[in-house]
Formats: C-alpha cells, sequence, structure tokens
C-alpha cells in the first residue's frame, strides 16, 4: 500500500480521530491523577501506574480503530464489512462531538487549574533580603602577654556574639558551635560549611597597660574573601570598650544588609554599664560559668556579685547571676527553696533595671 493509500485509509478508519480524542481524555486523566492522588497521600506508583496505562490504552485504542469498524450489528473486523453497512460517517461525527466535549473540559480544566490551583506568583525580590543573612563569631584570639587575659578575649567575643543574635535579620551559630574553634587556626571556608554560615567574624584582643587593642575582620566564608577590617587603639574604658563592640555591630549588619527595626538600633547603643572593673569582673564571670562545676559555678556566682557592688545597676549581671544560682542547684549545691529565693531576687532586680532583659 503506497503511503499516499495508507494515509487516506487511516483517515476512512477515523484512527486520526481516536487519537486525537484519547489523546485529549488521556491527558485530562493524567492531569486530575496528578492533583488528587497528592491530596489523599496516593503512593507515588499509582500515579506513575494509571500514566502506564493511559499509554497502553492509546496503543489499543489505535489498534482498535485499524482493524475494527462499528456497525449496526456491532464490532466487526474492517476487512469483512462491505461499503453499503460500513457508518464510519456516522462515527466520524461522533468522534468530531467527543472531540468536541474533550477539547471543552481541558479548557475549563485549564482554566481552574491556573485560577485556582496555580501558586502564588513569585515576587521579584533582592536574594540577600529574602534568605537571612548568617554568621559565626569565632573566639577572638588573645595577644596579651599576660595568658590570664584571655577570659577578656573570650569574654568580648560572646558579647559581641550576643549582641548580634538579638537582630531579627541574622542568624547567628551558637557559642558551643563557634567555640570549638578556639586555638585551632582554621580555614574560614571550612567553617562556613560546618557551621551553615555564609560569613565569619575573627579577630584579636591585646591588653597593654591601660590601653587594649582589637583587631576585627569579617570574611565571606564561601570564598575566605575578607570584606571588613580594622584595628582599635583605644583606652581602656567601659565606654570604649562598648563604643568598639557597637561599631563592629554596625559593620556587620551594614555588610550584610541587614535591615534594623527601632528595638534594634537601642540595642545597639545599649552599654550596660559606665563602671570598667565592672564590666572586667561580669567577663571574668561569663567565662568562669561555662565550667559548670561547683567549684567554677561558685567563683562566676562570686565574680558577678563583685561587678554589681562595683555598679548596682548592671541589671545583665543580676541576671546572669540568677542563671548561675539555677546551675548551683542543678548540681546538687543548694537547696530548691533557696535557689528560687535566690533567683527570684536577682530576676526582679534585673527587670526593674531593664524590663526587656533577654537573659532576665
Amino acid at each position: 500500500m503506497h503511503l499516499k493509500n495508507f494515509i487516506a485509509e487511516l483517515k476512512r478508519r477515523n484512527v486520526f480521530r481516536v487519537a486525537t480524542a484519547y489523546a485529549i481524555a488521556g491527558w485530562l486523566i493524567i492531569q486530575i491523577v496528578s492533583i488528587v492522588f497528592p491530596t489523599f497521600n496516593f503512593p507515588e506508583w499509582t500515579s506513575q501506574f494509571v500514566i502506564i496505562l493511559v499509554m497502553i490504552g492509546f496503543v489499543i485504542s489505535l489498534f482498535i480503530a485499524w482493524a475494527f469498524e462499528l456497525t449496526p450489528d456491532g464490532l466487526k473486523k474492517t476487512e469483512t464489512v462491505d461499503e453499503d453497512e460500513s457508518i464510519s460517517l456516522q462515527t466520524r461525527k461522533k468522534l468530531n462531538s467527543i472531540i468536541i466535549g474533550a477539547l471543552s473540559l481541558a479548557v475549563v480544566f485549564l482554566l481552574v487549574d491556573k485560577f485556582f490551583f496555580a501558586p502564588a506568583p513569585l515576587q521579584v525580590v533582592n536574594i540577600t533580603s529574602a534568605q537571612k543573612a548568617s554568621i559565626a563569631v569565632l573566639p577572638f584570639t588573645n595577644m596579651s602577654s599576660d595568658q590570664e587575659n584571655e577570659y577578656f578575649s573570650d569574654g568580648l567575643s560572646e558579647e559581641l556574639l550576643n549582641g548580634l543574635a538579638k537582630l531579627e535579620g541574622l542568624q547567628v551559630a551558637g557559642r558551643n558551635s563557634s567555640f570549638q574553634f578556639k586555638g585551632t587556626n582554621p580555614d574560614l571556608r571550612v567553617v562556613g560549611q560546618e557551621l551553615g554560615v555564609n560569613h565569619v567574624l575573627e579577630g584579636s584582643v591585646r591588653k597593654i597597660g591601660n590601653r587594649v587593642r582589637i583587631t576585627a575582620q569579617l570574611i565571606q566564608s564561601d570564598n575566605g574573601f575578607q570584606l571588613w577590617s580594622e584595628t582599635f587603639d583605644r583606652e581602656l574604658t567601659a565606654n570604649d570598650i562598648f563604643d568598639i563592640q557597637e561599631e563592629i555591630t554596625r559593620v556587620v549588619v551594614a555588610e550584610l544588609q541587614v535591615q534594623l527595626l527601632p528595638e534594634e538600633e537601642l540595642i545597639i547603643a545599649d552599654k550596660p554599664t559606665e563602671n570598667l572593673a565592672a564590666y572586667d569582673a561580669y567577663l571574668e564571670a561569663t567565662q568562669l560559668e561555662l565550667n559548670r562545676t561547683i567549684t567554677g559555678l561558685e567563683a562566676a556566682a562570686d565574680k558577678y556579685n563583685e561587678a554589681i557592688e562595683l555598679d548596682p545597676n548592671f541589671g545583665d549581671a543580676y541576671a546572669r547571676l540568677a542563671a548561675v544560682y539555677g546551675d548551683l542547684h542543678f548540681n546538687g549545691n543548694i537547696s530548691l527553696e533557696e535557689t528560687k529565693r535566690l533567683m527570684k531576687i536577682n530576676v526582679d532586680k534585673a527587670l526593674s533595671i531593664n524590663p526587656n532583659s533577654g537573659w532576665a
């Protein structure tokens, strides 16, 4: 059979119309299944099974359309049907109606899917604002000749970490995660991958007499490139220390494009004490507190009390002292009643100084 005659025979036997009608109906079935089955938590293989059945059915329908013809007496092999018995013309009209109906259903389905099931349109936003900026604050290296000043560099690092963690638009790796790299001189790209952060803040502290030199640098962790670096030479006073912390925090905020809320501006500018000796005792207490032994916690409590004596309005010292009493009870050193009494006294005092104290 020549190709031209073969195509004409396909048309006469309505194979093309059957293929068209089945393709539209099959497409509708697959689309409905793709929406309904996941909604009812059907296993994934059930959708695949339906698609395979539709494909197999397509081949079978083409075979039936070619090999058989519908007559008043039912289906008969096409070769056995006389021309005067053939109702292929009427079948063609019915198939045309089926195709029009299937197309109408497809249009209705597309409209419903577009306006009722389509996901919300994506808004064009700045990538850095759509994803929270993230940072790890590594422990600043103690460059002082006196190794007993280690608490000072670690304490400053922790205070920077705590200050940044208060900002809504910034994700900050926890202290334990960041301080595991203390004294290791790590590859900052590895730090970024391990902690899941895109920036790292590191630096060093050197105390010389009544002066302090603090060096800080902000690193982009995916490539190790330095975004910012600064060295601060200041008098060793509480105001100067807090000014340095504020400046470092503001640089980090600016570089990471974090939008500050009005209350966060106040948090950054807050100076918890004007007394350097009180702040020094406070920093030493924060490091002793991490020891978690009864001896370390008792020493931390003494240092927090020392800070409070030096500055009775040092709110954070009261709050962290309350936490130490809780840890001392947990370690079995003081009774529950005494713990509750001491914690309440110090928490109430901290809240009277600063009602928004996170520690309290």
